[in-house]
């Protein structure tokens, strides 16, 4: 008998760690993301320039935040940058919007070193690929930094991580991204948008 049951906890904890396996390959860090999908998943794609650095804040500072599911939002430092918009290729804004607050999400504050801290500094031209997140009031870079397109060494192409986009292209571009792309936030049953009051 007491065979028996050890056999049987021996194949309930390796399912178990198989089943853990699976769901970690699900997680969208493993994910490879296409320039197609970060264009796609945003619900608002422009070329910008940051102008000035705001304060910074921890996201449950004030009150903590719980998704839909009941769950606390993590507690990202957020650094709000004022940008100004120079071209918009995806989304519809009201013409008299000319800058908009990003934030960038890190682990911890600045002081704190956090790991892979990703800010940016004022004067720094991007396509930002974004969605409005109400709880931090601010638009956020999809994906964080994969989200963020900076100058390369070749005129008019943006870079972000393994991904390229060249701007003089972006009718093509933004083609591709719609037959080929996969919309990552609805993949996750979310809804990426631009805030109400920004849209025309």
């Amino acid at each position: 008998m007491k065979k028996y049951i050890c056999f049987i906890t021996i194949i309930a904890l390796v399912l178990v760690a198989f089943c853990g396996c699976v769901v970690m390959t699900e997680n969208i860090s493993d994910v490879t993301l296409t320039t197609e999908d970060l264009i796609k998943t945003a619900p608002l794609v422009f070329l910008g320039k940051v102008k000035t650095e705001g304060q910074g804040r921890y996201r449950n500072a004030d009150k903590v935040h719980y998704y839909a599911d009941g769950n606390a939002m993590f507690n990202y430092w957020i650094t709000p940058y004022t940008v100004e918009i120079l071209e918009v290729y995806k989304g519809e804004l009201k013409e008299s919007i000319t800058d908009l607050t990003v934030g960038t999400y890190n682990q911890s504050a600045p002081k704190d070193k956090g790991e892979n801290p990703f800010y940016l500094k004022a004067g720094d031209t991007a396509v930002f690929c974004v969605r409005y997140e109400e709880v931090d009031g601010c638009y956020k870079p999809i994906f964080e930094q994969k989200g963020v397109f900076f100058p390369s060494k070749t005129p008019k192409t943006y870079v972000a991580e393994n991904n390229v986009i060249d701007i003089t292209d972006m009718d093509n571009i933004l083609r591709k991204a719609e037959s080929k792309g996969i919309n990552r936030a609805e993949a996750a049953g979310e809804t990426a948008l631009i805030k109400a009051e920004d849209k025309k």
